[in-house]
């Protein structure tokens, strides 16, 4: 918290950023398919434990349930 954000390993691969950081959907893709991000890299207004922990929570999930789906 109060350091500015390095965003030069992320713009390497080409996602989706602005100037608070990585742009992720409801889901917490990116925009690079298959890529996902939580916590104080993705782009948001509130930068808390509680919000990165449910962010990390939340890709996790849809890693899941996409690699479930894909097995079946």
């Amino acid at each position: 918290i109060g350091q500015e954000v390095n965003s030069a390993y992320y713009q390497a691969i080409n996602l989706e950023s602005d100037n608070k950081g990585i742009i992720v959907d409801k889901n917490m893709e990116t925009s690079c398919k298959n890529v996902y991000a939580a916590g104080d890299i993705v782009s948001k207004d509130l930068y808390q434990v509680v919000t990165a922990t449910s962010e990390g929570a939340k890709a996790a999930f849809e890693i899941i349930k996409k690699h479930r789906n894909e097995a079946k």
